[in-house]
Formats: C-alpha cells, structure tokens, sequence
C-alpha cells in the first residue's frame, strides 16, 4: 500500500497513560510511516506541564510532521483564573516550535480548527463551540488553501453516533457545517467521545471520522488510532486497534464512496 498516508491519533491523556502501552503505540505508528500525523487534541489529562512535556515527546518521536488542537482536557480544569482569562497559556507554552496551524500534502491539505470553549451556560463545559472570529479565520483559510481536497482536524465531533445523542454538540455546529458544505470539505477528523465511528450526514456534508484514544481506557475501553491512505484519488480508513496487549489492524472503511464532490481550485 503506498500514496499519501495520515496518522490521526486522539486522546493521549498523557498524566493518565500508560508509557509501556505508548511505546507500542509510538512503534505502531513508526511502523506505518506516515507522512504526516494529526492529533485532534486532548494531549493531557489536566493541562499540567509535565503532562505537555510527555505528550509533546511523544508526538515529536513519530518521525513525521504533526499539526495538533487542543481538546477540552488541554486548559486548566480547576484552575478558574487561568481558564476564564487565559485558557491556552499552558498549550501556547508548551507548544513545540514549527507546530503548524495547517498542512498542505500532495493531493490534500488538512486544517486545524481549535473548538474548545472555557464555558458554557449549561453544565457540560466539555462540549466545545467555535466563536464566530474563528469561523471567519477558517473561511478565509479554506478559501486560500492550496489543493482542492481538503480535511478538518478538530477536537469535538460535528455529528454523533445514535448511542451518544444525548451529549451536547459544540455550539455553532450548524452555521461551521453549512461552510464546510459551502467549501467543499470532505471528512472532519475528530476524537472526544471515546469510541470509533465513521458517520455519513446529508448529500454534501462532510463524513465525520471519530477515532478512539490510542491511550487511554474511558468511555467505551477500545484504544485506537487510524491510518488514512489517499491512494488513486480515494480516501480510506485503516483502523488499529489495541488487544491482547498489542497493536492490530481493525476495520477498513472507504471514505470515498460517499464524499462530495471535490471543488475546484
């Protein structure tokens, strides 16, 4: 299997991992040889610095370029001064120099889009949101991107499996589909939920790929990380899964049966 090969991993919770079972993920991966690796946030499980620290060498130690966002365990979950004022200083701090905002591959870009909210008026202050600034910085990023095909790397799901309709969706995930239908986007890459799924909305939207922490064993207890393959112009999803204290290949989905059509450059 050659082209253009995608490492989403999610869901680290580094302050909470195992470092035997990273290990054998950092082989796992190495092993694919990706020629770039996603992480869609969720690197810590409190935003401590030594949890950053560990999170970043690991990522630093796949051998590949990683463009990473935050997730809702990334800003401070007690600490209220720093979360209401400056939710992002640990994540700015810490963040490795020449970490990308987005990546422009042969044949695709991907774009990070950071949907961690401080605080909701409701209770879940995990269920995330984009501003209305940041939708306008994702517009104008999807407008200039270099290739026509084109991915979103975020944290929270835009759609949700039939067992988790009752969590929240982030807030404005009516208006950021309606621009990535309006763009062309074709998956939206997303962790949070714990679980595996690949989700196919309307004619035109975006298909939602959710992949399970590749550390940590809440939620649904499978740990997991995907390895997207664009090959002959088709998208696919290679699962690996964690059993029996070792890594190996899990479902295989075909994302491109049902994409929209690409827009043109």
């Amino acid at each position: 299997m050659t082209g253009l090969r995608l490492a989403h991993i999610t869901d680290l919770h580094f302050g909470e991992a195992d470092p035997a079972v990273a290990e054998l993920l950092a082989q796992d991966v190495r092993a694919a040889a990706p020629d770039a690796v996603l992480n869609s946030g969720d690197l810590t499980k409190a935003a401590k610095p030594a949890e950053f620290d560990a999170a970043w060498r690991f990522m630093n130690g796949l051998g590949a370029p990683v463009l990473a966002v935050p997730g809702n365990h990334d800003i401070p979950p007690r600490h209220l001064w720093q979360r209401f004022f400056d939710p992002r200083l640990r994540w700015r701090s810490q963040l490795p120099e020449g970490s990308l905002p987005a990546l422009t591959l042969p044949g695709v870009c991907v774009i990070g889009l950071d949907t961690v909210r401080r605080a909701h008026w409701h209770l879940d202050w995990s269920a995330g949101g984009v501003p209305w600034h940041r939708m306008a910085l994702l517009r104008q990023q999807l407008r200039q991107r270099a290739e026509p095909r084109c991915l979103l790397l975020c944290h929270h799901p835009l759609r949700h499996p039939a067992s988790l309709q009752w969590r929240r969706l982030p807030a404005h995930t009516t208006e950021l589909l309606a621009l990535l239908r309006e763009e062309g986007v074709e998956a939206v890459l997303s962790g949070h939920l714990h679980v595996p799924q690949v989700l196919r909305g309307a004619a035109g939207d975006p298909i939602q790929v959710i992949t399970p922490s590749g550390l940590s064993a809440r939620g649904s207890g499978l740990r997991g990380w995907s390895l997207i393959t664009l090959l002959d112009g088709r998208f696919t999803i290679h699962a690996r899964e964690f059993r029996d204290g070792a890594w190996t290949a899990g479902a295989v989905t075909n994302l491109s049966e049902s994409l929209p059509t690409p827009v043109s450059s």
